[in-house]
């Protein structure tokens, strides 16, 4: 069963990589990103240590469990960001 994880885990990394690859070579959606930089409620979250924390371990049930991190994905910003990125 923990292999089975761990290959669940390396698949969903291998994900998440090539989406910050998409992303990253779209210059919109960088600027987008960018701009989430300069509002208040982004700055307040990446001052909180549990949500960094959460962040670089890529722990998205740490996040989930956190009603400010919930917030920021129905910014518009963010919504018009992962539009951007399914398409």
């Amino acid at each position: 069963e923990v292999a089975g994880e761990a290959r669940i885990g390396a698949s969903v990394g291998k994900e998440i990589q090539s989406l910050q690859e998409r992303m990253v070579r779209d210059k919109e959606i960088m600027s987008l990103i960018e701009s989430l930089r300069n509002d208040p409620d982004f700055q307040k979250a990446l001052q909180d240590p549990e949500i960094l924390r959460a962040v670089n371990a890529g722990d998205v049930a740490a996040l989930a469990a956190k009603p400010e991190f919930l917030k920021l994905l129905q910014h518009s910003t963010v919504q018009n960001i992962k539009k951007k990125v399914g398409e």
